[in-house]
């Protein structure tokens, strides 16, 4: 009965340090998500406080708004035509929402979208790497059920892809750049980490993927240094936005940056 007694109490003990240790560490990923999505909100809304209205472009369905670009900003187009199709990002660029669209009901859409965000995917170079063809309309992503791959990226363009898209330019050489795009080349075929929190060896989910790609090049991405979410990428002093799109009310609002 002793026996038995001790043993109870320490399995009493050992529960309460792992409900403790595991209450603690969402603690603090909430309050670092918290942090982070406070901080992302103001630096949007500054970016969209510099736009000004275009309308010899701009219509009923679609407002653009120009930002001035600082000095050492890149000079690289926003939006990349191609046969008539326009694509938001160019080489190098991260396109990305904190929009979600998991499960079935809309607090599971906010929750994820809360802490991890809802997706992203960076823009090609034009050029053949390993013996395969890429242009700068296409995008290297870790999708849900495909795995890494490369998609055409005209799907975020559509009115129903995302209520808030944000394109992110990283602050590296271009040959940092390039670097970093063949590192996801590399990881095409590659399978979805749905374990999201645990890094996996050869499995991604989408900013985890991005985020290793610039690791390697020797650039960190990841804000709080913990799983890699939308929200670090957007808040890393690695990256600046050169575009923000939201709609409200039908109607899709574009800032960007120019000349």
């Amino acid at each position: 009965m002793k026996f038995i007694r001790a043993y109870k109490r320490q399995l009493k003990i050992i529960l309460f340090i792992l409900i403790t240790i595991l209450s603690s560490i969402f603690i603090g990923i909430t309050l670092s998500s918290i942090v982070e999505n406070i901080y992302l909100s103001v630096e949007i809304e500054q970016f969209m406080d510099k736009g000004v209205l275009q309308e010899d472009i701009s219509d009923s369905s679609t407002k653009y708004y120009k930002v001035s670009r600082e000095t050492w900003m890149s000079d690289d187009d926003v939006f990349v035509e191609t046969d008539g199709r326009v694509t938001y990002g160019n080489s190098g660029d991260i396109i990305c929402t904190l929009d979600s669209y998991a499960g079935n009901y809309q607090i599971t859409h906010d929750l994820v979208g809360f802490y991890f965000g809802g997706h992203a995917a960076s823009v090609c170079y034009t050029e053949t790497y390993n013996n395969a063809s890429y242009t700068n309309n296409y995008c290297i992503e870790s999708h849900y059920n495909n795995g890494v791959q490369k998609a055409y990226s005209g799907y975020w363009t559509r009115e129903y892809a995302r209520d808030q898209i944000i394109v992110l330019r990283v602050k590296a050489t271009d040959d940092e750049k390039r670097e970093a795009f063949h590192n996801l080349c590399d990881c095409i075929g590659k399978k979805y980490n749905h374990k999201y929190i645990f890094d996996t060896k050869n499995s991604y989910y989408c900013s985890d993927l991005i985020s290793r790609a610039w690791q390697k090049v020797g650039i960190d991405l990841n804000y709080d240094g913990f799983y890699c979410s939308i929200q670090d990428m957007i808040c890393s002093d690695k990256t600046y936005i050169s575009m923000y799109k939201i709609y409200k009310d039908n109607v899709a609002y574009i800032y960007y940056l120019g000349d």
